[in-house]
């Protein structure tokens, strides 16, 4: 071995986990150093709540829309409505390390 290589190993893991493998040898005296670690993906949060808030005739009203997957909505109204703000939250969840 020449010198220090890292590989990337096909083993069977769970889906969109990478294992990587790190291996250093030294022939000269008979030394294989092998580092591994394995990669966890995690799947993308995708859902999301956003919350309208606007005034119709002074009166303050928020509407809220979850949306568990990327896509389009509408908020109807009756009136003219005054955009107050737009929030934009996404639910927690446990990270597992």
């Amino acid at each position: 071995m020449s010198g220090p290589s890292e590989v990337v190993a096909n083993v069977p893991t769970r889906v969109s986990d990478t294992p990587y493998v790190k291996v250093t040898g030294n022939p000269g005296v008979n030394v294989l150093r092998a580092t591994v670690h394995l990669k966890r993906a995690r799947p993308a949060q995708q859902a999301i709540r956003i919350t309208h808030a606007y005034k119709i005739d002074g009166r303050l009203t928020e509407r809220v829309v979850e949306m568990p997957a990327p896509g389009e909505y509408n908020v109807t109204v009756d009136g003219e409505p005054e955009n107050v703000f737009v929030r934009l939250a996404v639910p927690s969840r446990q990270v597992s390390h």
